[in-house]
């Protein structure tokens, strides 16, 4: 908590940090804190993150050199063994190659979707491209966030005024709107996909 407060952190990196905070709290925990060193810190990136992805090991790091920083500066820890970790440089072909899904792709998917029940996918498929947003922001969108416009809020520098989009809405966005609202689920949200915990 100490650590979101004093970075100021956005709701979604404190969701992100949580998740990596409790695999780290599981493997450090039950050491004493004095002893942690630098074969611990390589222990735990090797078994945190199994695919040895760079971005995943960057960010476990980074958390790690934060929290071992805080630990150090309250005298639980003499120093901060993942300082002594170089992080992973990534390159343009370190990302996996985008596939662009042909048109015959998307309404093969559309249609399997349809015959599977799973109305709120077509709708999230459809909204995202109607807007050419992802999906990500077209699940936020909210009923009240479409009126004479449909508001939808980037997620890319989404501090910045320029995030904020506003596209009027047509009679084909007129229409998965209205087909949303059929399902009789009570959400303020046009996209009704509840995830299974």
């Amino acid at each position: 908590n100490q650590v979101c407060a004093d970075k100021g952190l956005s709701a979604n990196t404190i969701k992100n940090h949580k998740i990596r905070f409790a695999l780290i709290l599981k493997f450090f925990g039950k050491l004493q804190a004095s002893i942690v060193n630098l074969a611990h810190v390589n222990e735990f990136l090797n078994i945190a993150n199994p695919t040895d992805s760079k971005e995943v090991y960057n960010r476990l790091l980074s958390l790690m050199n934060v929290i071992f920083d805080y630990c150090v500066s309250d005298s639980v820890m003499i120093d901060n063994p993942a300082k002594k970790k170089i992080r992973r440089t990534i390159n343009a072909k370190d990302e996996a190659e985008i596939v662009r899904l042909t048109l015959n792709d998307f309404r093969a998917i559309h249609v399997r979707a349809g015959e599977l029940g799973y109305r709120w996918l077509q709708i999230a498929m459809e909204l995202s491209l109607q807007t050419s947003h992802s999906v990500l922001e077209i699940s936020k969108v909210k009923y009240s966030d479409a009126e004479e416009f449909i508001k939808i809020q980037r997620q890319k520098n989404n501090k910045k005024a320029a995030s904020r989009v506003m596209i009027p809405i047509n009679d084909e966005l007129e229409s998965i709107i209205s087909r949303s609202r059929k399902d009789n689920i009570v959400s303020p949200y046009i996209v009704h996909y509840l995830r299974k915990t």
